[in-house]
């Protein structure tokens, strides 16, 4: 009897126990949802936290654009001609070293020189004259250079079997009618290379006539470079055109460069710079679609261009025929000679299997059939009478932009991008602190590893004392 009842209590307590627990159970995990799921949760915390670290980068990128600008303001900014041994600024535009303002605006086409002789030539005068000793260039602003190409994390292959990827590619119809699509494709686009079809490889036969050591080494810098100019122009909101199509004499007057392929065009393209602070390079296609854009917003047509190019329906004299490039003064738009007519001007976009985009018309076409906008494609082994093209300088923005990024520093000082295996510690800052240095790119970047340590080590103590803390 006593036994009995001594098993049904024990059962009637295990019972109970586990009631118990599953109550407890039920309430615990009560509380961990609440405390993962409520306004003050781990999730809610997790958020919030990733949330603050967005706006703590959107802040630091705000200020470090912010004392960038404030560089640039107190050193770059000057009211006189550049000097030819530091960056300036007339009239919001950088004047890199090396190189002189001749005259012009930036809204009706500021124009500078590689001769000191050129120096103010013009000043204060819109219209610049073409008697000048120097190469010859043409700043082109651009407010928004985020409308003009496209930024993909993860990249896009370039065509052929390098296994390059580009990280950015010029956007589809930046100006009406023009079109295009992503490396790698057939279709008209850029960065990419283009391989030939019917079983002739144009590029991976001609890469070294343009300067390179490889196929790979080619498509490697053609994206390098164009992110560069990407870079540039965000930095700088514009670049600049060549006066003049490429010419035996370079950017001058002169018989414009003919009867030479693609390969040829490019390489002589990248020769033209002054100083250590600049590239020249063959107009990409970006670069053609925001000239047009910007000549457009000053009163010159892009859909007919018969009034001011060299073409078969314009009125000037010697038109209808080649003539050397700054022939005439009624070719010429915002100080550019012949961006309209007188030779088809080849670009670094590619079209199809073997072809580059030509640009502008030629003196045999209407200019209102083939206006100054069009493109047309012609294959890059080629050679002919009318077609030439133009080279472009950009500023490269390594020197500041290095600032903010120690990879982009890194990536620098192994690109070459310093002169003679030395780096200059910014020269920004010599207006500023009096004076600055020039030490061998090892010792700077020994000095640059122990500040990146040091830094380190006094984010990681702040970390661990707002641990203690809180």
């Amino acid at each position: 009897m006593n036994k009995d009842l001594k098993n049904k209590q024990e059962k009637g307590i295990t019972l109970i126990a586990l009631v118990v627990t599953i109550v407890v159970l039920l309430i615990l995990a009560g509380v961990s949802i609440s405390l993962v799921l409520n306004n003050n949760g781990v999730i809610s915390k997790a958020k919030d936290a990733k949330n603050q670290y967005a706006e703590a980068q959107t802040n630091e990128e705000k200020h470090f654009n912010e004392v960038s600008d404030w560089i640039d303001t107190k050193v770059g900014e000057t009211t006189g001609g550049g000097t030819g041994n530091s960056t300036t600024k007339i009239d919001g535009v950088p004047i890199p070293e090396g190189y002189y303002y001749v005259g012009g605006t930036k809204a009706k086409g500021l124009v500078i020189s590689d001769a000191e002789a050129d120096n103010e030539k013009y000043k204060g005068q819109e219209n610049v004259g073409k008697d000048l000793a120097g190469n010859q260039w043409v700043w082109v602003p651009v407010e928004t250079p985020s409308s003009l190409y496209t930024t993909v994390d993860a990249g896009v292959k370039l065509s052929g079997n390098t296994g390059v990827k580009t990280t950015k590619y010029t956007n589809s119809a930046i100006i009406s009618r023009i079109t295009r699509g992503l490396p790698g494709s057939t279709r008209e686009r850029e960065p990419d290379l283009v391989l030939g079809g019917s079983g002739t490889s144009y590029d991976y036969a001609n890469y070294a006539t343009a300067g390179f050591s490889s196929l790979a080494n080619m498509a490697e810098t053609m994206v390098s470079e164009y992110e560069e100019m990407i870079k540039s122009l965000e930095k700088y909101k514009g670049f600049y055109i060549g006066r003049y199509e490429l010419s035996a004499n370079g950017e001058k007057t002169g018989a414009t460069q003919t009867n030479v392929n693609w390969y040829t065009l490019y390489k002589n393209c990248t020769t033209l710079a002054s100083g250590s602070k600049v590239k020249t390079r063959m107009i990409w296609g970006l670069q053609w679609d925001a000239t047009c854009n910007w000549l457009a917003s000053s009163g010159f047509s892009i859909t007919n261009s018969s009034t001011w190019g060299n073409c078969s329906d314009n009125e000037a004299t010697g038109h209808g025929s080649k003539q050397n490039t700054g022939f005439s003064e009624s070719w010429k738009a915002n100080n550019i000679y012949d961006f309209a007519g007188n030779c088809w001007e080849i670009t670094q976009e590619a079209i199809g299997e073997g072809d580059r985009a030509d640009r502008g018309g030629y003196y045999g076409d209407r200019g209102s059939s083939s206006p100054v906008f069009d493109r047309v494609s012609y294959n890059n082994n080629n050679i002919n009478s009318f077609i030439g093209s133009r080279p472009t300088l950009y500023l490269i923005p390594w020197d500041i932009e290095a600032m903010s990024s120690k990879e982009e520093l890194k990536t620098s000082m192994t690109e070459g991008k310093q002169k003679e295996g030395y780096v200059t510690t910014y020269s920004e800052w010599n207006t500023l602190c009096g004076k600055f240095w020039v030490v061998p790119i090892e010792f700077y970047m020994k000095i640059r590893k122990a500040s990146e340590c040091i830094y380190f080590a006094i984010h990681l103590l702040v970390f661990y004392v707002y641990k203690e803390i809180h």
